[in-house]
């Protein structure tokens, strides 16, 4: 736990999958954050319909856009 957060979940997710799987999964995640990064810097254009829909929190705080449906989430 660090400043009130838990995380749960495997350390080596690709380690646990599929050699084509893992494959696709580092290429997904090397293309997502090269799409985040322009000229060396992270750049976060929320009109940008990926990095909105991935954001998990700003200013400390959960952004809740009207495209998420609370209703089908389990808590």
């Amino acid at each position: 736990m660090q400043h009130g957060v838990t995380m749960i979940g495997r350390y080596n997710i690709a380690g646990t999958a599929p050699y084509h799987a893992s494959q696709l999964y580092a290429r997904n995640l090397t293309n997502f954050l090269l799409h985040l990064v322009k000229g060396q810097k992270l750049v976060l254009n929320l009109e940008d319909e990926i990095v909105r829909d991935t954001l998990l929190t700003q200013g400390g705080k959960w952004p809740t856009p009207a495209s998420v449906n609370f209703s089908l989430c389990r808590f």
